[in-house]
């Protein structure tokens, strides 16, 4: 297992959580006995992002650097150097099996490191650079199932690999955006894989578990079987589009819709909501006496809705990986998992059990699944969980890491 103790001023290390409505901060203290203290937090509100793509640069560098500075008051810290999460959106995520021959001799490190090295310039000839490179098992002529496979003899070794890889051109757009608000990136993350590495436990991640992320502009879901993360997908849509429903259909500001969700909405219906009625201010009246009266029932029938939508298309992406069959437990976070009744309803919805995640740092719980992401990438620099394939690592101790991202932005510009 990988370890890097990072070389940050005051033992400081910082994360940032780049959503496609919020981008959240989080800087922790490391001390003497390695462990994380979380000393400062920031959260703003930002819509230069869809669909994991940059659309406003500006916007999105002035909401990171919104986001940094509250964290840094809280902390009484300057960051100059900074993990990042990278949306689902703007991740592919894709399984690949790659054979070797080894002449009857047994499997070395060199020959791991070869596969990687190949799979990584494979996917850079592709247009994309690889984030994570996780291996699922290998295969040794008629033996499967093989989980280490070093000293092992064979005349061929097969990996059955996960690949988690981005654009480079969508990369390089957030490295500039990153180095405009004058932060170094030491770090990338797939925010799905943050997300599970602070909310799934040990046990969930051997015997199976789906996180499902339920974010403002996106759902994402990571399953987890054997250990290893087995595959990632996202759905474009969040607890925003379920804001803009409310707004549209009882015509409405965002910002009064937002609050209808927060205060009366709820994922189960109630005998008593046909009768519980609800004033709403409409879009453009100042007096208050032209408010629409609704029942919580019709509130409750748009949030339903739209999370049947959701819970359908993550269902039918679900299927389509083999191994989610074997998933029986679902684990939820995200803003949009906070309201009322959604664990009850996904639970019913997709058959299985399901419980609430919390982040890893007791000092984020009180935040909400919306630091989830944060937490797990804080938990991620301090501790390499084996995602990164060998050669990457040693790259990564010799600033490798660091030159090829300086290098991305570099061609950039």
């Amino acid at each position: 297992m990988f370890r890097r103790k990072p070389s940050y001023k005051n033992n400081i290390i910082a994360a940032l959580d780049i959503g496609t409505t919020r981008v959240n901060c989080a800087i922790a203290r490391l001390s003497d006995n390695e462990q994380l203290e979380i000393v400062g937090v920031g959260q703003q509100m930002t819509r230069g992002l869809k669909r994991g793509i940059i659309i406003d640069m500006e916007a999105v560098v002035n909401a990171v650097a919104e986001a940094i500075t509250t964290a840094e008051r809280q902390a009484d810290e300057s960051i100059r150097q900074i993990y990042v999460g990278i949306p689902p959106h703007a991740l592919l995520s894709k399984t690949y099996t790659m054979e070797i021959p080894l002449g009857q001799a047994s499997v070395s490190a060199e020959d791991l490191e070869g596969i990687f090295h190949r799979v990584h310039e494979m996917v850079q000839k592709n247009g994309h650079e690889a984030l994570h490179v996780f291996s699922l098992s290998f295969e040794l002529d008629d033996q499967k199932g093989i989980m280490d496979p070093k000293g092992m003899f064979g005349n061929a070794l097969k990996a059955n690999l996960h690949i988690v890889a981005i654009p480079t051109n969508v990369l390089r757009n957030y490295l500039a955006c990153l180095s405009k608000a004058h932060l170094d990136v030491v770090g990338l993350v797939a925010a799905p894989y943050a997300a599970a590495l602070s909310t799934l436990v040990e046990d969930e991640m051997e015997l199976g578990a789906a996180l499902i992320d339920m974010g403002g502009g996106s759902t994402s879901i990571i399953g987890y079987l054997g250990g290893r993360p087995a595959f990632i997908t996202n759905v474009p849509i969040g607890g925003h589009h379920i804001t803009q429903d409310i707004a549209r259909v009882f015509s409405t500001p965002l910002a009064h819709a937002e609050r209808l969700k927060v205060l009366y909405g709820s994922a189960l219906m109630l005998s008593n909501d046909e009768r519980e009625p609800i004033s709403i201010p409409q879009i453009g009246e100042a007096q208050s006496s032209h408010q629409l009266t609704i029942s919580k029932a019709q509130l409750n029938n748009v949030i339903q809705s739209r999370l049947e939508e959701i819970l359908s298309h993550l269902k039918q992406k679900m299927q389509a990986h083999n191994d989610a069959t074997f998933f029986s437990r679902v684990v939820l976070s995200g803003g949009a998992s906070q309201l009322t009744g959604v664990r009850e309803f996904v639970a019913q919805f997709l058959g299985k059990g399901v419980r609430m995640g919390s982040p890893a740092f007791a000092e984020m719980v009180s935040r909400g699944p919306d630091f989830a992401t944060c937490s797990g990438i804080l938990s991620y620099a301090l501790k390499d969980s084996g995602a990164h394939f060998m050669q990457q690592q040693r790259q990564e101790n010799q600033g490798g890491f660091v030159n090829r991202l300086k290098q991305l932005l570099k061609n950039k510009n």
